[in-house]
Formats: structure tokens, sequence, C-alpha cells
């Protein structure tokens, strides 16, 4: 981790934290003096050798604890891990990657325990899909049941984020690896004792900074890109694993099934242009039921021009007077709708 990187890091993490001086340095609430509005400066994030440094300007003078070398000391304050062992701007955490044609990909390994934890979070997969995976399956399928577990498994000790965070988020949360595997999109399963900052359905967490993000979850497959392909995009990682299983039946022939981390519809059809070669394409959209029509033809116009054929699919199935928000359901609570969009 440099120091470039360790600013974000603090930034992210420390109360009131806010850059000063156009980047050299940041503010942050002082933890010795509880000052209100934040006097305690942090830096320099340069290119020097110097190590980084804090003071507070609010402190008592003569308490030697208001200024010193941002270390595991100081962070311990605040209830922060000081990520990848840094020390003067360097890290002893080694991240191995790959490159796949122009793309640069995080070199993980997914290995999954026989635990009772594991079985559980398998057992949510199945019971929510209405299927029989294993842990062979979520392998395959690029699922991992526990973030620490694959972080410390993959030798990876520098966390983006707090310790404490990462465990909670191991232990309360599933996840897949998204294109590039340097960013993972986790599902919350509990709704209690969970941090605020990741009291949410859905979390993003990056692996490394030094390289880019690929925000999208696509099952493993190969196509002919002289053939026709369709390409199936839907909004989260469950609904693709049900249109995969539950709608299309596993079929793998010339089909791509793609999600990004959020709403991004038209972001995951160019980034798959703009990476992978395609003679024709035949889009199948899968919007959410809060997406109203209105939005998904925006999306299709502006989809027409770079791409052949589109289809929007709706879940229409009903149960207890209300129909169903996505495909991220068994088969049985699913009665798809089909739609083409003319050019």
């Amino acid at each position: 981790m440099n120091k470039q990187e360790l600013r974000q890091y603090l930034l992210n993490n420390l109360p009131l934290a806010r850059e000063a001086k156009g980047g050299e340095q940041i503010i942050c609430k002082c933890a010795i003096c509880n000052d209100k509005s934040g006097h305690c400066y942090i830096g320099p994030f340069d290119d020097s050798d110097a190590p980084v440094m804090y003071n507070c300007f609010k402190c008592d003078p003569t308490d030697d604890r208001r200024k010193g070398i941002v270390n595991q000391e100081f962070l311990n304050r605040y209830q922060v891990w000081m990520p990848g062992n840094y020390s003067n701007g360097a890290s002893s955490s080694y991240i191995k990657k790959k490159r796949i044609g122009n793309r640069q990909v995080l070199d993980i390994v997914n290995n999954i325990e026989d635990t009772n934890e594991n079985r559980l979070k398998l057992q949510y997969i199945n019971k929510r899909l209405g299927l029989q995976l294993t842990y062979s399956d979520m392998v395959r399928l690029k699922i991992f049941p526990n973030l620490q577990y694959l972080l410390n498994s993959n030798q990876i000790s520098s966390y983006t984020r707090n310790e404490a965070i990462i465990k909670q988020l191991g232990s309360n949360f599933i996840g897949v690896l998204g294109m590039n595997n340097n960013i993972v999109s986790l599902r919350r399963l509990v709704d209690t004792g969970l941090h605020e900052s990741i009291n949410k359905k859905y979390i993003n967490y990056v692996i490394t900074e030094r390289m880019d993000t690929e925000k999208f979850y696509m099952i493993p497959n190969a196509v002919d890109s002289m053939k026709p392909i369709h390409i199936h995009i839907a909004e989260g990682f469950f609904d693709v694993l049900g249109i995969f299983f539950n709608v299309m039946n596993c079929n793998v022939e010339q089909n791509l099934y793609i999600a990004g981390f959020g709403k991004s519809h038209e972001e995951a059809l160019k980034f798959l242009l703009c990476n992978f070669p395609m003679l024709y394409t035949i889009v199948h959209l899968y919007p959410d039921l809060d997406v109203n029509d209105y939005t998904v033809r925006g999306i299709c116009n502006r989809m027409m021009p770079v791409v052949n054929e589109i289809y929007v699919h709706r879940n229409m199935y009903v149960g207890n007077g209300k129909q169903e928000k996505d495909f991220g359901g068994p088969k049985e609570k699913i009665i798809c709708g089909t739609l083409e969009i003319k050019k």
C-alpha cells in the first residue's frame, strides 16, 4: 500500500475525515481530545520516503499522544485496522495478477471449506433458488461463502476496509467475484448486529485499489463470436442465477449471463461490446418490477444502434396478490413474460 492508497483508506475510515491542502493532508476528528469539527492533521501524502505523521492542534500541548507516526497504535484509538503492514508507504502484501487478452485479472483461488457456516449459506442459496447446488457448483459459478476466508486463503493481508468490518462481511454475507476478480458483490443474510456502514442488502468490496475493477458478475462461459450471441442482462447476481437455472435451464449454447453491481444494464452491454468481439447480438433485459416501462424503453432506445435484437422479460408470477419483484427465486415462482422491442 503506497501513500495515496493509505490516504484513501483513511478518508474512508476515520471520523469526519476530509482532504486539506489539495489532498496533501487529511483532517479528521481527534480520538484523544474528541474535538467536534476535526483538528487532527495527517500527512504528508507525497512521493517522499518520509513517514505519514499526525498532529492535533486542539490537544493539550503537554500530551505526548497529540502527534506522532500514523501506525497501528494511532489507529487503535479509532478502532481501525492498519492495512497490509504499512510502513513509510510500503506493503509486504503481494497480490497475484494475470493477463487474459488485454485485460488484467486478479489471480484468485476460491477454496470452500465444509463448515457449518458454509453449509447454512449453501442451504440459503438452494432454498432461495429452489436448487441443489454443491460446493463445486459454487466454485464453478464464482460464488464464495466467506469474504475473510477468501482473502486470507489467497494470502491477501492488505484489506481495503477495517478488519472488524471484514469479519462481519465474512460471517454475515455471501458473495460473487466480479469479472476480473478485483471487486466482489456481497448479499446480506442478517438484519441485526451489523455496523451501520454495511447494514445494506448489497455491499461491494474492492480487493486492491492497484488495478481496475470490472463491476459485473457473469456466469463463466465460452461462445463463438462468429455466431449470434444471446446476452442476458439482469440487475443482481441472484437474478442472473435464477435466469440461468430456472428460465434458460442452464443453456450455455451461445448465451452469456451478466449482471452489474447495481442497476447498470447499459454499462454491462457496453463492457461486453468493448471487450469481446461480437458480430450479431441479441439482448435480453430482465428489469426489476420497480423499473417502469418508460425507463426500460429509454434503455432499449439507447441500445438499439449497437445491437441486432432486443427482448424485455418480466416476471409475471403473482403470489398472495403481489407480483414477484425479479427473477431471483425458484422456478415455481417465475412466469417469464417476453416483449420484443422493434427498431
